[in-house]
């Protein structure tokens, strides 16, 4: 899911980090220096037993302490044990050339919404799956995208970030603005076969896309490709240090991968205080979950200073309009639709994070002109209110219904002229 933090919340978070692993050190020599003295001033069978019954004390006291610690500072309350572990139940997965990508056929979690604007609704997103190109497609998520593309098959693929694969949960029903869009023109073209395919992936920005249109939405020869991105690459924008590559801000998820490998190998023990500090010590490993920002950043965004211009967004989305058009595959663009509430301590964030959007939007209506392809301006048309959104960015159920509505429009209007006048298969 998208969601920027501040460098604030990450530094504190690696101090923590820092203290513990300093403590379970300390404790590390403290052993070993017992076990020397035991050994080397008893006769082995009773430093045996000694060193055992010392080990055996010292875990009881600690974990005494641990839990009295945590009551008296939590106002009471007693430490839960942190969910251990489980590779099978884990999501994403490294890759030599993106950041990471969702396992081939697997589960996505389903996760709660803590933050929705609109109180009333209970909304959950994902529980789906992924099919075997790693995206969630159809309305399961485990649809496949049949390569080589059938005879007289219309294919749309949708490319965006979380904003596009997100599916929200809403009274049982799955909504995505990818399937509503899919109902639409089925209905709209009854006699003809159309498809519409989910690419997007939580976190992805421009580049992300790019990288993802080119090896792999690009094999499955789509007649339109419908882009829905700008959110994820505000972060390159605020971070220092600014790259055109965003090589200042991202990294591969493989060294968090490495430590989720050695978490899920350590024992299962039921001591709070054991869980704690294993918790704390694979910190990537417990965020790693529902947090693409934090697996997948070595900076971090500063919103109080004004941001570097959206030079590079625009280049990564022209450079995919441009083998589009090459292709002979036709592209709607749809500007980005936003909600930004005040956030008080951290001053000019609202202007500053507006004004970014605002530029990204003028680029994408600017690529909409110059290259003569479908815009649909979602951010001038669209409702901004907890009706439609249930974040700053997501669409809710009625969200989705009423943006496929909207963008069904150019894109209903391209199917009309390719049936009128066939486009040569490529």
């Amino acid at each position: 899911m998208i969601g920027f933090k501040t460098q604030d919340v990450y530094t504190d978070l690696d101090a923590k980090i820092r203290m513990v692993r300093r403590v379970v050190l300390s404790a590390g020599v403290a052993v070993v220096v017992v076990a020397v003295m035991v050994f080397r001033f008893l006769p082995i069978p009773i430093a045996v037993i000694a060193f055992l019954s010392f080990s055996v004390l010292s875990v009881v006291l600690f974990e005494a302490f641990f839990r009295l610690f945590w009551r008296f500072t939590h106002s009471g309350r007693p430490y839960v044990m942190k969910s251990w572990v489980d590779l099978d139940r884990f999501t994403l997965e490294p890759h030599p050339y993106l950041p990471y990508v969702y396992k081939k056929n697997s589960f996505l979690n389903e996760i709660a919404d803590n933050k929705s604007a609109a109180r009333d609704r209970k909304y959950t997103f994902y529980g789906v799956h992924t099919n075997s190109m790693r995206c969630v497609n159809g309305y399961d998520g485990d649809r496949e995208i049949q390569v080589p593309k059938p005879e007289g098959l219309i294919r749309i693929s949708c490319l965006g970030d979380s904003t596009t694969a997100s599916y929200i949960n809403y009274q049982g029903r799955h909504y995505n603005y990818a399937l509503e869009l899919e109902r639409i023109l089925q209905e709209r073209f009854s006699a003809q076969r159309v498809e519409v395919n989910n690419f997007g992936t939580g976190g992805y920005n421009s580049v992300d896309l790019l990288v993802r249109f080119l090896l792999t939405v690009y094999d499955t020869k789509p007649d339109i490709v419908f882009i829905y991105s700008a959110f994820a690459d505000l972060a390159m924008a605020f971070s220092p240090g600014f790259d055109p590559d965003f090589s200042h801000y991202k990294r591969n998820m493989e060294g968090f991968w490495r430590d989720y490998q050695k978490a899920s190998r350590l024992p299962r023990l039921p001591l709070k205080a054991y869980n704690y500090l294993v918790s704390f010590m694979n910190s990537g490993v417990m965020h790693i979950q529902d947090d693409t920002q934090f697996i997948s950043s070595k900076s971090f965004p500063d919103f109080t200073k004004r941001y570097v211009r959206l030079d590079s967004f625009e280049r990564n989305l022209e450079h995919i309009i441009k083998v589009c058009k090459a292709s002979g595959i036709h592209v709607v663009l749809s500007t980005y639709v936003y909600r930004i509430p005040e956030v008080k301590n951290i001053p000019g964030f609202r202007n500053y994070l507006k004004e970014a959007m605002n530029e990204a939007n003028e680029i994408i209506r600017g690529l909409a002109d110059r290259h003569g392809m479908g815009l649909v301006d979602n951010a001038r048309c669209f409702p901004h209110d907890p009706e439609h959104l249930v974040d700053r960015v997501h669409l809710s159920h009625t969200g989705t219904q009423l943006f496929a509505k909207n963008i069904s429009v150019p894109i209903s209007e391209f199917i009309e002229r390719k049936l009128i006048m066939p486009v040569p298969v490529r």
